[in-house]
This record gives structure tokens, C-alpha cells and sequence, in this order.
């Protein structure tokens, strides 16, 4: 299994998309889970969660901090982390970002 640790910035009011894919024959068996400054990321107005990634929409600096995926399969489990650094003035205008990519690799 391999991690990736990194630090990326972004603008208030820009849409943010985490990844934690796991390689190999993703089933129902994988347990993804999102957290931020080691408190569990819920669904919510402005955060949705959906397999492998986590979305956070019109970030704002209060986004600012750790996110740490963990993923869990049978006896496996793996983690990566990311910090996501928000900044400046509020974006008026949305624009598409690449999304950052965090990968968990597993051989079962």
C-alpha cells in the first residue's frame, strides 16, 4: 500500500474535489472515510461525499486544515492525507480546478 502526503492552496469560493481511489476490484468490502483536523467530514450543504471523493463547494478559509482519507478492506487498511490551505478575496466567478488526488493502492 502507498500514501501521499502534499499541500495545496486554494481561493474562497472555489469548488474543491479530494480523491482516495482504491486500485484493484473496488466492492461493496471498501470503507472510505473522510476527516478533517481528525473530526469525521459529514454530508452537508457545502461537502458531499460519494465513493472515493470528497467535494467541498464555496470553500471558505474556515475549510482550511487536514483532510485524511482512510480506506479499509477486509484486514487492509491504508490512509493518505492532504492540507488544503484557503485564501484571499471570494471568488465571483466559479471556475473548474483540478482535482487533487489523493491514491491508495492495495493488492488483494
Amino acid at each position: 500500500m502507498t500514501t501521499a502526503d502534499d499541500v495545496t492552496n486554494f481561493t474562497r469560493g472555489d469548488n474543491v474535489t479530494l480523491s482516495c481511489p482504491v486500485a484493484g476490484d473496488v466492492t461493496d468490502d471498501v470503507t472510505v472515510t473522510w476527516s478533517k483536523d481528525g473530526d469525521v467530514v459529514a454530508d452537508s450543504e457545502r461537502s458531499a461525499r460519494e465513493g472515493g471523493q470528497l467535494t467541498l463547494y464555496d470553500v471558505s478559509v474556515d475549510d482550511s486544515g487536514e483532510y485524511r482519507c482512510e480506506a479499509t478492506r477486509r484486514l487492509q487498511h491504508a490512509d493518505a492525507t492532504v492540507t488544503i490551505n484557503v485564501h484571499g478575496l471570494p471568488s465571483h466567478n466559479t471556475h473548474d480546478l483540478a482535482p487533487v488526488s489523493l491514491t491508495i493502492e492495495s493488492k488483494v
